[in-house]
């Protein structure tokens, strides 16, 4: 299947990619390209980005609504848009507020998916007309006795209604436009979500809060041979506290939001993690002065510890961008597991 995909950028801007190839989009001297869509424009956009760097622009990438990241080029909200397609761009590209800078013709696979176990629960598969002898299967209270078939948002222009229509096919097609539709299809009266725009920062809690479950682990194995009964939870209240405060800080350093980290990405996560996950109870060895290669030798030789897995993959460069007064907690752990040390937390740097 042929599409039509441009790269765009503002009507002002034309000028100076005519002229001198990029340009500093704003006064900042920052041009900003857009995040928007799926894999391959998240790496289209990474790929432009790199290049420009490449011939010593800065470049900042800024995660738009889908549905108004052209509006947010017309208005200069951002400079450049890879894979631009549907017809709000085309409304855009006809009004003139935006300029195509390049269009190229992509070969585009675009066929149905489904997860193996399916064909397990609809015999026939991957022949499509198997679909319609157990379309029941795939019924929903709003479906009116058909399968509902979930597709992409509109603009992406699957028209997987039409072909459906077409087929003949016992089913119904509901777009999900954005991450809250997705959010409520999988929400249940006993499972929970929540939607988020920000990215950068639920990425980033994801991956460091294995790294502070670490550190509040430690409490317990910092006051274990001193203390009798849970006295070594006030410890790990200020551990928290701190914990939070330094993911604050990494996240947005990685371009993520503080709100976030307050979220169920960051402190709901930390918390289960902390509670009584495989990082939090390396953390508690290493708390009681155990250094890492001993405690993964002697109390967790075959179990996974992510938090130190992760140290081992970034804890040099995070050490390169801060210090002990900054991220005091996050320093004293990725020194613990580098180094293979005992613990040593600068608690007179807590904020």
């Amino acid at each position: 299947m042929l599409k039509r995909i441009a790269l765009v950028i503002p009507s002002f801007l034309v000028i100076f990619f005519i002229f001198h190839g990029v340009s500093n989009a704003d006064k900042s001297g920052i041009i900003k390209i857009s995040k928007f869509g799926n894999t391959s424009q998240l790496v289209g956009a990474e790929i432009i980005g790199q290049l420009l760097e490449m011939i010593g622009e800065k470049v900042e990438y800024i995660y738009s609504d889908k549905k108004k990241v052209y509006q947010s080029l017309a208005t200069g909200e951002v400079d450049i848009a890879h894979e631009a397609q549907g017809d709000v761009y085309i409304k855009e590209l006809n009004k003139g507020s935006i300029k195509e800078i390049k269009v190229y013709d992509a070969v585009l696979r675009e066929d149905w998916w489904y997860p193996r176990y399916v064909e397990r629960i609809c015999s026939g598969l991957p022949d499509w007309k198997a679909l319609n002898k157990c379309s029941e299967k795939f019924s929903r209270e709003n479906s009116n006795g058909k399968g509902l078939f979930f597709t992409g948002p509109i603009e992406w222009q699957n028209h997987d209604a039409e072909k459906i229509e077409a087929l003949g096919m016992n089913f119904v097609v509901k777009n999900l436009d954005t991450a809250k539709s997705l959010s409520k299809m999988l929400s249940t009266d006993y499972y929970h979500t929540s939607a988020s725009s920000d990215i950068n920062g639920v990425e980033v809690c994801a991956a460091i809060k294995n790294i502070f479950s670490m550190v509040i682990g430690a409490a317990s194995g910092l006051n274990k041979t001193k203390l009798k009964g849970n006295i070594y939870l006030n410890t790990s209240a200020a551990l928290i506290k701190q914990s939070i405060y330094e993911m604050e800080i990494f996240a947005e350093f990685l371009k993520g939001k503080k709100e976030t980290v307050k979220g169920l990405a960051g402190l709901g996560d930390l918390y289960v993690s902390a509670a009584g996950g495989r990082n939090s109870k390396m953390g508690g060895f290493i708390g009681e002065g155990i250094v890492f290669s001993e405690a993964k030798k002697t109390k967790m030789l075959n179990v996974t510890v992510e938090g130190a897995e992760l140290i081992f993959e970034i804890g040099k460069k995070v050490k390169e961008d801060f210090n002990d007064k900054k991220l005091p907690l996050m320093i004293a752990m990725i020194n613990a597991i580098l180094e293979d040390k005992k613990l040593d937390i600068k608690w007179e740097n807590f904020n």
